[in-house]
């Protein structure tokens, strides 16, 4: 292996936490130069039996990139694009690769992978797709599951294996015999559940459309705990020539819920909550985009009319394209959710009661998704370690873990991980998230 590995405390001390502050010592970190080191690192955990975690930039919020094993860190050499079909509207990357340095490159083409990230320039697209993040722009393009076309796998016995589009005409085939015994069993799943009449409220990106299943948007959200990921293809999107924000301040939280509807009629890109309290004003960016300057004003205005019926203030327009204020490091992340918009203001009235037990005040920021929200509840770093912030994280974590298992997603991830994962070695104790 001709990368970099590091036994030693010191060296291991940048993995050992996430941007939330879970923490995790790694028995070894690998730093592979290629996908050549990055198969011979899992070939030698695999015959040691130690637990794999890979890594991108640590920006994760549920500890999915720290842990006890062999963690990879796959962004400092793997972040080549290895091919680009601008007819198909396509590229395909391998993990590590940044995305504000993949939008960069893709900009002399008119394109980009539609997701607005806070921290895009740490961002890689192998954590995107572990976590199926939820950029800002989530509201016009989605989220990061419908962007993946096929990914190229390692699964946890070695077998290498393309996973897309499997049916009459997809790309994917039975080209082994791992894969022989692994997708009929996925079947089996999706029919046991009622995934493909969608009648679990598991995401749609499970279902059986049209004779094709993408099986790489299954493993969308895995966190690494199902298979590990060499490179992924996703579809692009063009570049939108112009972009104009306008800031509104909403008397209050409920408020502004009151409105998305509204204002999601307005065809916004993004409805990004930059900073609310349950007993304070909420402040909002709404952005337009599009090839039409003249349209996007035009909504501007309709934007501004809404505004003025409820008695606020008129919204600041801004030429700049900014969705709002950028996750600001002095701010600490507890958990971040997604949480379907009739149970939003219920789930902060809940996470809220939970920050006052431990005496801080929640402020909340996230964006509108399609149907839900993406929710980040903070506080705000102080000179003094807030006390029992570690006991905070747990409280938080034990609620958001029982409202997620409220869905049937939670059978669906135990049994594709018993599928995939029979010896739990790849990313134990994190559980995947498939749902919206």
């Amino acid at each position: 292996m001709q990368g970099e590995i590091f036994p030693d405390p010191e060296a291991k001390h940048p993995y050992t936490k996430d941007s939330a502050g879970h923490q995790g010592m790694p028995v070894v970190v690998a730093v592979p130069r290629s996908l050549l080191d990055f198969q011979i690192a899992l070939d030698i955990a695999r015959d040691l039996k130690v637990p794999v975690i890979a890594r991108g930039a640590g920006t994760s919020l549920r500890g999915q990139s720290v842990g006890e094993g062999l963690v990879i860190d796959t962004r400092r050499y793997l972040h080549r694009i290895l091919t680009l079909d601008r007819n198909a509207m396509t590229v395909k990357v391998e993990p590590g690769i940044s995305l504000a340095a993949l939008n960069t490159a893709l900009a002399t083409h008119d394109l980009w992978l539609a997701a607005d990230m806070p921290l895009a320039e740490e961002v890689t697209v192998g954590g995107m797709v572990g976590n199926n993040a939820v950029g800002c722009s989530a509201l016009r393009y989605g989220e990061t599951a419908e962007a993946v076309k096929a990914m190229d796998l390692i699964l946890d016995d070695g077998t290498q294996a393309l996973f897309g589009s499997f049916g009459d005409g997809g790309e994917m085939v039975l080209s082994n015999a791992r894969l022989n015994r692994l997708i009929p069993e996925l079947f089996q799943i999706a029919d046991t559940l009622g995934v493909k009449n969608q009648a679990s409220g598991v995401s749609s990106r499970f279902s059986n459309t049209g004779g094709l299943v993408n099986f790489a948007q299954w493993l969308v959200g895995a966190e690494g705990t199902l298979a590990t990921m060499q490179s992924v293809t996703v579809k692009l999107a063009q570049r939108p020539r112009y972009r104009l924000s306008a800031a509104v301040v909403f008397s209050d939280l409920v408020q502004m819920v009151s409105q998305i509807s509204a204002i999601s009629s307005l065809d916004p890109v993004a409805i990004v909550l930059t900073q609310a309290t349950m007993r304070g004003r909420a402040s909002v960016s709404i952005t337009f985009d599009g090839d039409d300057e003249r349209q996007c004003r035009q909504r501007l205005l309709d934007l501004e009319a809404l505004v003025l019926s409820l008695g606020l203030a008129p919204p600041v327009v801004s030429d700049d394209g900014i969705f709002g204020e950028p996750v600001s490091r002095q701010d600490l992340c507890v958990q971040d959710c997604l949480v379907p918009l009739p149970l939003l203001m219920d789930v902060v009235w809940q996470m809220d009661q939970i920050f006052a037990r431990f005496g801080t005040q929640s402020v909340w920021r996230g964006h509108v998704a399609r149907g839900a929200f993406y929710l980040r509840p903070t506080f705000a770093r102080t000179g003094n370690t807030l006390s029992g912030r570690g006991e905070l994280h747990a409280a938080v974590g034990e609620f958001l873990m029982r409202f997620r298992r409220q869905d049937a997603s939670a059978k669906v991830a135990a049994q594709m991980k018993a599928a995939f994962d029979p010896q739990n070695l790849l990313n134990p104790g994190r559980t995947a998230v498939l749902t919206r």
